[in-house]
């Protein structure tokens, strides 16, 4: 090692070592044994003051110095007498003020180690905070800066909680009168302030009454136990009190007193509504305007926690009848509660409803609407409440959509109530194709239903969907194709019961699926009458409320059609089909064996293969004429058959105007605007085929 790496070495050693704290001279720890409050310019003596101690972790010898500086504050002139714990006898300390600063000299004998010096800190204030300063001086003592006392305004504050209501006249507001730190009240009637508070309404047409009511004054917090009844308040005139605080000279710690059975009544107020409110004053508190009543009409509210929920399930409502004003409820009469919009109630085996009311299980009389039970009826409520909390029960339909309210009248109201209490969706979207069928012709095959989840898992795990129809004598021979041709939900073998299809749920969707139904067979015979009949589909997996008896349908009509003996149903000519692949990566579609270019290539994207739009609509014939681009919306129209709308980073596809939700939305990409082919083939109506081996979807065109 050289010269010039040696003196390097050293130097980093150097740095390290002066980076580490080390307490071989001039360490203690220090600190403030408690922070005070006080009131403003406040002497503190010795006897009451904060003490600054200084734990030594190393000797003070005979004759060290230090010094404490204070500021917010200056020391008094008078003998600072400090402590000592664990110093040798002969050991003192000599104080002294010089100018603004406390000077400590170290007498008699050395402070060992573990020796704890004790400073009263007397001072009077001269700011609102004051903190100690510890100048070292190069002396075993740490320097630091500790904060000694906070000072503020002796007056207090006159506040309420909670303003009760009343028609004409009541017991005002409870008064909590407090003061703002230890002491502060006793500290400013010692200094010649008086402890009488005086409150005055400040409205004319009201006036105090403590003679019918009994008022009294009760200690709290560190006045607790410190009590006076009326014989501390004082009427000078109807508008005014006065209020005589008792003796609190022996209380050690911050306190108040509440106020309460002040009675205010009505003389002159000329059907007045709003708020009353007193104006306290006083030495010894803050001046201040308080509301203490809130004079009204007779008011009953209808409070309503309304929440969102989808059709085909039971739901808990909560609501709650309240008296905003004593007495604004006949609650000896008869109370009904009514909900709108086809929802209907539970009844037990004797045909009541069971209702909680406050917590507790009532059994009501049920209010019905042809077969449903639509409401119940409170014959008289507990006279001792002035809130009821209700909670019931509403089951709620499929064909149920929007918001349902609830009306409550009767004659223990003033007027009749109303609150939108649920607002209803449905989970499911279901699109229906009908099947014509001729009398006498065997196998005729048609129709498809297709059922959309609008949100994953809405059909339930363990369930059924049921396909009921209408009672005709045609047969069904094969069950139809049933596929999930989007989203995860599991199926399991489908079972015809009759003229029921019954369709097990083994696993219920992580995304939300879409169910297709189609190729139904069935043979109609001579016996079968024309006509249309009907459709339900419904079942346990859509539904709670779905029974063996009830399906509680989310879709019923006209399903298949049976045409009279004369009537024709044209069969469909022959056609030829034109075959058109977009492959994974290629710059290039087929038609035929036609290869046609692009300025776009086919991706993957979550598992959904992406096709752009403009090359789609070219191969089916859609000019570029009938493709519309907004860039201000960033929306694109095809106008084939039908008008389609589709918009970047939406889901939403609008076709004639119809709203249908799609898998993933469409994407920009170079210049294009891609879409997943699932979606945009089946609402062009075009056949698709997945080829795995070439990574290409096939078109069939028919001509």
């Amino acid at each position: 090692m050289n010269k010039k790496q040696k003196l390097a070495y050293c130097l980093i050693i150097i740095m390290i070592i002066s980076l580490v704290p080390h307490f071989s001279r001039g360490a203690s720890w220090n600190r403030i044994n408690k922070v005070i409050t006080v009131m403003e310019q406040e002497v503190i003596s010795a006897e009451d003051a904060p003490e600054l101690i200084i734990d030594l972790v190393d000797e003070l010898e005979v004759g060290d110095l230090f010094y404490l500086q204070l500021s917010g504050a200056k020391w008094l002139d008078e003998p600072y007498i400090s402590t000592l714990i664990g110093a040798a006898s002969e050991a003192s300390l000599e104080t002294k003020l010089i100018g603004s600063m406390l000077q400590i000299k170290i007498q008699g004998a050395r402070l060992e180690r573990g020796t704890s010096i004790r400073i009263p800190m007397a001072l009077q204030m001269v700011d609102e905070i004051s903190f100690v300063e510890i100048i070292s001086n190069n002396t075993a003592v740490t320097s630091g800066r500790y904060h000694v006392a906070t000072a503020m305004n002796y007056r207090g504050k006159v506040s309420t909680h909670q303003i009760p209501t009343a028609v004409k006249e009541g017991e005002m507001a409870d008064l909590w009168i407090e003061e703002p730190f230890s002491k502060a009240f006793s500290k400013a009637m010692n200094q010649g302030k008086q402890g009488v508070i005086e409150l005055q309404l400040t409205h004319q047409g009201f006036s105090f009454d403590i003679n019918t009511s009994t008022p009294q004054l009760i200690g709290i917090k560190g006045f607790e136990g410190i009590n006076s009844g009326a014989d501390a308040i004082k009427q000078i005139d109807g508008q005014t009190l006065e209020i005589l605080l008792p003796d609190i000279s022996q209380a050690k710690y911050t306190g108040g007193f509440i106020l309460s059975g002040i009675k205010i009544i009505g003389e002159n107020h000329n059907n007045f509504q709003g708020k009353l409110a007193v104006k306290a004053k006083g030495d010894l508190i803050q001046e201040a305007a308080v509301e203490v009543l809130e004079i009204m009409d007779y008011t009953v509210d209808l409070e309503v926690k309304s929440k969102k929920v989808y059709s085909g399930t039971k739901q808990e409502v909560q609501f709650a009848l309240v008296e905003k004003v004593a007495d604004s409820l006949v609650k000896e009469r008869v109370t009904y509660f009514e909900f709108g919009n086809g929802v209907s109630l539970e009844t037990n085996t004797q045909g009541k409803v069971e209702v909680a009311m406050n917590g507790e299980v009532m059994v009501c009389e049920p209010i019905k609407k042809g077969n449903l039970v639509i409401g119940f009826e409170v014959q008289q409520l507990p006279k001792e409440a002035s809130r009821y909390d209700f909670q019931v029960a509403l089951m709620i339909p499929h064909g149920t959509q929007g918001n349902i309210e609830l009306v409550v009248e009767g004659r223990s109201l003033i007027k009749t109530l109303t609150a939108k209490v649920l607002a209803v969706n449905t989970p499911f979207q279901v699109e229906v194709e009908p099947f014509e069928v001729r009398i006498g012709f065997k196998d005729q095959v048609g129709g498809k239903i297709e059922i959309r989840e609008l949100a994953p898992g809405e059909i339930a795990q363990g369930k059924t969907i049921i396909l009921q129809f209408e009672e005709s004598g045609m047969k069904f021979t094969k069950l139809p194709q049933i596929t999930v041709t989007e989203g995860d939900i599991r199926l399991g073998t489908p079972v015809w019961q009759s003229n029921r299809l019954e369709i097990p749920i083994v696993r219920r969707s992580n995304e939300a699926s879409i169910i297709t139904i189609s190729h139904f067979t069935l043979t109609a015979d001579q016996t079968i009458a024309s006509g249309n009949y009907k459709l339900q589909i419904g079942g346990t997996g859509f539904s709670e409320l779905a029974t063996e008896q009830s399906l509680d349908a989310i879709w019923q009509g006209d399903f298949l059609k049976v045409a009279e003996e004369n009537e024709v149903i044209p069969t469909p000519p022959p056609v030829m089909v034109t075959p058109i692949k977009f492959t994974i990566g290629k710059s290039h579609y087929t038609i035929g064996s036609t290869n046609k270019s692009m300025d776009a290539t086919p991706y993957i994207s979550n598992g959904r293969t992406m096709l752009p739009i403009k090359y789609v609509a070219d191969a089916i014939g859609i000019g570029g004429e009938c493709i519309l681009w907004h860039p201000t919306t960033k929306t694109v129209t095809i106008k084939a058959n039908q008008t389609i709308t589709l918009q970047l980073g939406s889901k939403i596809m609008k076709i004639d105007g119809k709203t249908y939700t799609m898998s993933a939305p469409p994407e920009a990409k170079n210049g294009r605007t891609f879409v997943p082919v699932a979606e945009i083939t089946r609402a062009l109506a075009i056949q698709t085929v997945w080829e795995s081996s070439t990574k290409s979807v096939i078109f069939y065109i028919y001509d």
